[in-house]
């Protein structure tokens, strides 16, 4: 849930700012620290892709991916990769 919510959140912003793939990037690691640290470079990757033009009527797109460390007994050190995608429209700007 902590990842499409983190993209949903960066899909949001996207809407309202398309061209600003930094901030999309930087909205969805700020918006969770516990259970998973979006924050973390190394295991957690956000991807942001547009439509074209990127404008009033098209998409964005983020991609979260997370990969999940097993803590428990005989599973101990195992990854499982997850993810989450979320596509949203753009609102604005409006398209010249």
């Amino acid at each position: 849930m902590t990842l499409f919510d983190a993209a949903q959140e960066g899909a949001i912003y996207g809407s309202v700012h398309p061209d600003d793939a930094a901030g999309i990037s930087q909205r969805v690691r700020d918006t969770s620290t516990n259970p998973v640290d979006l924050g973390d470079t190394d295991l957690v990757t956000i991807t942001v892709q547009t439509s074209s033009p990127a404008c009033l009527g098209g998409w964005v797109q983020v991609t979260v991916n997370y990969d999940h460390v097993m803590f428990m007994p005989f599973f101990s050190g195992t990854i499982i990769p997850l993810h989450a995608t979320v596509t949203d429209t753009i609102l604005s700007p409006i398209c010249p």
